[in-house]
């Protein structure tokens, strides 16, 4: 009896790691993740917080700065411009790391979208190809509703097995922006975030 047992864990161990071994050298897919957050500020209230590099410290994870590529004073982004944000989760300097993306869509109240580049401790780039953040300002009947959307299209064994597993937990980690902590600003509550993603 016992023996009959064993090779039934034996057989169904084997099948697991057969299932996972295709989902991770399957095909590359796209993946994507949406939040929906509501804020009681208006979107034209909101929207500094997009525009201004400076701020965005106060609603990205684990962000210590913010800066524009070739003209780090200038504090207001536009489409086209490159930026570089740095990566501090608190927990010593091996783990600190900076992004660089592309600023590809900034309309005042309406909203922004960065596609990644590359970062520094090839984190995000070893996972995804195309990766993309887009924060939307949609006008609701008190305030604003804040919707945050991450797509990307896997490119390694991790990102394809756990994209099939748990697609909506792996792109809530490879997005930065806190759209729960932006809804927040102005309200009198602390931002959430710092550090919950980026480990």
């Amino acid at each position: 009896m016992r023996k009959s047992w064993v090779i039934a864990a034996l057989i169904l161990l084997l099948g697991s790691a057969a299932v996972l071994n295709h989902l991770a050298s399957g095909p590359d897919r796209k993946l994507a993740f949406e939040r929906r957050v509501p804020s009681p500020l208006t979107a034209s209230q909101l929207s500094p917080y997009l525009g201004d590099v400076t701020l965005w410290p106060d609603w990205f994870y684990s962000t210590a700065s913010v800066h524009i590529s070739g003209d780090p004073k200038r504090k207001q982004v536009h489409a086209g411009d490159q930026v570089e944000i740095l990566i501090d989760p608190k927990k010593g300097k091996w783990k600190k790391f900076e992004i660089k993306a592309q600023v590809t869509r900034y309309e005042p109240g309406r909203g922004l979208s960065l596609r990644v580049l590359g970062d520094t401790k090839g984190r995000l780039k070893t996972l995804f190809d195309d990766l993309t953040w887009d924060v939307d300002l949609e006008p609701a009947s008190t305030g604003a509703t804040i919707v945050g959307r991450a797509s990307g299209v896997t490119r390694s064994w991790r990102s394809r097995l756990f994209g099939v597993l748990t697609e909506r937990i792996l792109m809530a980690q490879v997005y930065y922006p806190n759209v729960i902590a932006l809804s927040e600003k102005g309200a009198g509550i602390a931002p959430a975030g710092g550090g919950l993603f980026p480990n």
